[in-house]
């Protein structure tokens, strides 16, 4: 006659895994990990591949932007008859940059200079300077852009990039500018012919 099966919650004999399921167990386990790793390894090439896809995409945007600017840069200046007001010359900028994705909060200065002459020539130059707290180079690449197109008549002297200490981002930059316009201004303080 065989022992009746211990009741339910009376303390019998410990149910052991048998041989085949630890062996099972100890390779199962080692594959499971592997996959684990490999599919956290693939997820993150992946994201680093999009992440380096989109900055050459932005490297080549910027590139082509910056051969505009150069043409640009190499034509004849447009000359203009009077200076352009503060206001003007704030909101000129401030369109620019919202045409190019720059958020208005990002223009920390734009201040101009008093003329200075252009040697023996009837021409004063103003310069500009702009101030952007953070922007990435595509975006800078159109600001400058449009700053010299859509009827604007700002070219760009010279341009200062700064890596921000505080920013995670490597491709957000601060950005020191230095613009200007050429305005037709014959010297009127020259003596007359004949006087002392």
């Amino acid at each position: 006659m065989t022992a009746p099966a211990p009741a339910p919650g009376t303390p019998g004999k410990k149910h052991r895994p048998s041989s085949g399921f630890r062996q099972q167990l100890s390779y199962g386990l080692p594959v499971a990990v592997s996959l684990a790793v490999l599919t956290w390894s693939w997820s993150t090439m992946r994201g680093e591949q999009d992440r380096a896809s989109r900055a050459t995409g932005h490297a080549r945007q910027a590139q082509q932007l910056s051969r505009q600017i150069v043409t640009l840069r190499d034509r004849p200046k447009p000359i203009m008859t009077a200076t352009i007001d503060s206001p003007d010359l704030v909101r000129q900028v401030s369109a620019a940059a919202a045409k190019a994705g720059v958020d208005a909060k990002e223009l920390d200065r734009i201040e101009p200079d008093p003329p200075q002459r252009v040697t023996g020539t009837v021409y004063q130059r103003i310069p500009i300077h702009v101030i952007l707290r953070r922007a990435d180079l595509p975006k800078l690449m159109h600001l400058l852009h449009t700053l010299q197109t859509d009827g604007n008549r700002l070219q760009t002297e010279q341009i200062r990039l700064i890596a921000p200490r505080d920013e995670a981002d490597p491709a957000i930059w601060k950005a020191e500018l230095t613009l200007s316009y050429m305005i037709y201004s014959p010297a009127t303080d020259k003596p007359r012919k004949g006087s002392s």
